[in-house]
């Protein structure tokens, strides 16, 4: 970060999460830097093993928790496989009918925990980049499909101000 940016996200995926957040806690490990992890569970099933990403961020972020006692860190790992399982399904049916359709067929468990990437195609997260797509995304779509963890995400993000 900038001496002038209080925000800034950091894309990962796989190893590359656990990547980013070593990097910016080498770069700046003091209480001046606050860091939020969000992480996919990769879980297949509801309380399924978590996978082996949302394994190694959790270990490594409790390390250097321990390394670094004044360091600003939360993190939370997804209960659903992926944040892709979070979109509401009007913003699915705009990334594609086809999709919406295959994602309509699926039991509600399926929905949280199937791989969405490969049921609609690995750039359906770039519907969030769409122009417009803020209308997919009001409070009662993203409360039908987080509930109560988007709130739980929220208080660790609050932990950090």
């Amino acid at each position: 970060l900038g001496d002038d940016e209080w925000f800034s996200i950091r894309h990962g995926g796989g190893k590359t999460t656990e990547q980013q957040v070593e990097l910016l806690v080498e770069v700046e490990p003091t209480a001046t830097r606050r860091l939020f992890a969000l992480v996919d569970s990769d879980r297949t099933a509801p309380n399924g093993p978590l996978g082996q990403t949302a394994d190694g961020v959790n270990t490594m972020c409790n390390r250097l928790r321990a390394q670094h006692p004044g360091l600003r860190l939360e993190w939370w790992v997804l209960q659903k496989r992926e944040v892709e399982n979070y979109l509401p399904r009007g913003a699915i049916d705009a990334h594609s009918r086809r999709s919406a359709q295959a994602w309509d067929r699926l039991d509600a468990v399926s929905k949280d925990h199937a791989d969405l990437k490969q049921l609609c195609g690995k750039r359906l997260w770039r519907i969030m980049l769409e122009p417009h797509a803020d209308r997919h995304f009001h409070a009662g779509a993203l409360r039908e499909r987080g509930g109560a963890e988007l709130s739980n995400v929220i208080e660790r993000l609050l932990r950090l101000l």
